[in-house]
């Protein structure tokens, strides 16, 4: 437990890093002008707090560097870190009360490309979530949860898709397990581009300078022949980048998809 202090200038790592299967809490901390990340998390660790700030780190504020690690934190700032938030897929993040970010490249929680093996819940946070490549939800009793209001954003990781252009390395999640997008009315959930500031805010951090449109990322592809995918109160948009020839935002292989509510719309076939 570390409470009522500064850690800085840490020489390229975590100044307090969590051990995987470990655990490790905080009030009162400044992370701050570290040469790398400015709390890493491994496999299966724990780390829990309030009242943190992260600034000037070279690397990210927060990185959870394997399946199963988590941070739940009650009020903290981003200021002008490398990044925000960056995790493992099968990542559990919480971040409650006042949450400002500001000053880095991408104002949300990054996820990086992987398998997602076991059943995970991707929670509301007021930063969104953001798809950088591939993420694949594996195995028939695996199900992705996406609680109500979570706004997921995919991005196009070697330039702006559109006009006919296309990457071979853009944002897709493939589901060979099942998906539950939770949506309400009241709180959708949201599939778009990372240039769609209208909701979750200007997550590029670049005003104006870009906007979005169909084909910003793949799609979501549904494979399992055993698995029941849902739909509900969800918006999916500005999908359908050209991979192979095929350019449609939803993929239903052998699955069976239920849509309540929501819309689909934007993409690059219509």
């Amino acid at each position: 437990h570390i409470e009522d202090a500064r850690l800085a200038d840490h020489a390229g790592a975590a100044p307090s890093p969590v051990e995987p299967g470990t655990r490790a809490s905080a009030v009162r901390v400044r992370f701050e002008a570290g040469r790398g990340d400015g709390l890493r998390i491994g496999s299966g660790g724990t780390a829990t707090g309030s009242d943190l700030t992260f600034t000037g780190n070279a690397g990210h504020a927060i990185r959870l560097t394997g399946p199963g690690a988590a941070v739940r934190v009650t009020t903290v700032a981003f200021t002008s870190n490398g990044g925000v938030v960056i995790a493992h897929p099968q990542s559990d993040i919480s971040l409650l009360g006042a949450v400002s970010a500001a000053g880095s490249p991408i104002l949300g929680i990054e996820l990086m490309g992987g398998q997602i093996t076991n059943s995970v819940t991707w929670r509301k946070n007021p930063l969104p979530i953001v798809v950088r490549n591939m993420i694949d939800v594996t195995g028939s009793a695996t199900t992705l949860t996406v609680d109500p209001g979570v706004v997921v954003k995919l991005r196009g990781l070697d330039r702006h898709i559109g006009s006919g252009d296309f990457t071979t390395n853009t944002a897709e999640l493939v589901f060979n397990g099942r998906l539950l997008s939770q949506g309400t009315a009241a709180a959708p959930v949201y599939f778009t581009s990372l240039f769609d500031d209208s909701v979750g805010g200007d997550t590029n951090n670049d005003g104006a300078a870009t906007a979005p449109g169909p084909g910003n990322w793949h799609r979501l592809t549904m494979n399992s022949a055993s698995a029941l995918h849902e739909l509900r109160h969800t918006i999916v948009r500005y999908g359908g980048a050209q991979l192979g020839g095929f350019v449609n935002m939803i993929q239903v292989g052998s699955s069976t998809l239920t849509v309540t509510g929501g819309e689909i719309a934007s993409g690059t076939a219509g």
